[in-house]
């Protein structure tokens, strides 16, 4: 009888047990079903989200302030949480640049896709191997320009596998358009961009790019390495933090201004370069004016961001041998130990 009752007591016991395990089981999946977790869901499938050109988180994301991005106080509107540039290893190699090819003035091995999304338009290399890693390049255009005005220097740069944006909303603070380009291009293109970071544009949009390059260092710091090309860089009289933001900036500068537009052009481009004190090359483009500096900028943002972004060392005897073919002059040159 003993034994009777203790198998009974054994029996009562695993029925016990199993019901329990059955309904943790039950409540798992309906957990899962109500969050949207689908074991099922393979590497590629999440991979083909990149292949969208720009893929933009919804506003009901995490909103976060950049008020501390915007020297003295002034309020940025509300945007989404940035992305951490996880995007790779730092030390891939940089096979898909033809560093052989030292015509930085010709177009490159690469064919280009353009696309537009919202105020971003994006050039692409299509063809470029997607196990290839792309620095990314955000133009910033003049005033009164639009990006289908710069589209040469634009294409250029993504016809050497660089991925190249160009914002052109005219809403919300220098700081919101510089990081909400970088994110977008981040999330999009996730895996397949490099912690390398190029920042260009034309005089307003020249002096926009420095301050970019600012705002990228203040948000992302050693994460990332940033370049800028400021193509007549004539800085916003009425945005008064910019020798501030100027004076604090570690990224390498390049300025460029020309010889026929001289006066309170050059004044200008002065004045930034006064302000600079990290890394600032100042070249004078000789007999170009604001109507044909187009080829001499696209040359030497190429060699600029190869030489600052990739270490090219052929880009690096370009830029720093300029003036020998005649076309520029080097005005002057800082190289802060």
């Amino acid at each position: 009888m003993l034994l009777l009752i203790r198998g009974l007591s054994y029996s009562v016991f695993f029925a016990v047990f199993l019901l329990f395990s059955c309904g943790i089981k039950v409540e798992s999946d309906r957990l899962g079903d109500a969050v949207g977790i689908d074991s099922e869901v393979k590497t590629g499938e999440l991979a083909k989200a990149s292949d969208s050109p720009i893929a933009v988180p919804s506003d009901e994301e995490n909103d976060m302030s950049y008020d501390e991005l915007m020297p003295g106080g002034k309020k940025g509107k509300k945007t989404r949480q940035p992305i951490p540039p996880s995007t790779g290893d730092q030390n891939d190699n940089f096979s898909c640049f033809d560093f052989e090819n030292d015509d930085f003035g010709s177009l490159g091995q690469y064919d280009i896709g353009e696309s537009q999304q919202d105020f971003i338009k994006l050039y692409e290399p299509i063809d470029i191997d997607r196990a290839c890693r792309m620095p990314i390049v955000n133009f910033s255009s003049g005033v009164g320009k639009s990006c289908d005005d710069y589209k040469p220097i634009l294409e250029h740069l993504a016809s050497h596998g660089f991925l190249v944006a160009c914002n052109s909303s005219a809403t919300g603070s220098m700081a919101d358009r510089c990081i909400d380009t970088f994110e977008n291009m981040l999330a999009a293109y996730a895996g397949r961009v490099l912690k390398k970071f190029g920042t260009i544009g034309h005089a307003e949009g020249g002096s926009e790019a420095i301050s970019c390059a600012y705002f990228l260092k203040e948000r992302w710091g050693s994460e990332v390495e940033v370049a800028v090309h400021g193509i007549q860089p004539s800085r916003n009289l009425d945005y008064p933090n910019w020798k501030q933001e100027y004076g604090q900036l570690v990224s390498p500068v390049f300025l460029m201004s020309d010889s026929l537009d001289m006066g309170n052009k050059e004044k200008l481009v002065r004045e930034a370069y006064d302000a600079l004190q990290a890394t600032s090359y100042w070249y004078v483009a000789l007999g170009a004016g604001s109507f044909n500096i187009e080829p001499l900028a696209k040359e030497s943002s190429l060699a600029w961001f190869r030489m600052m972004l990739l270490e090219d060392q052929a880009a690096r005897h370009r830029v720093d041998h300029l003036a020998n073919d005649g076309r520029w002059l080097l005005k002057e040159k800082k190289l802060p130990r």
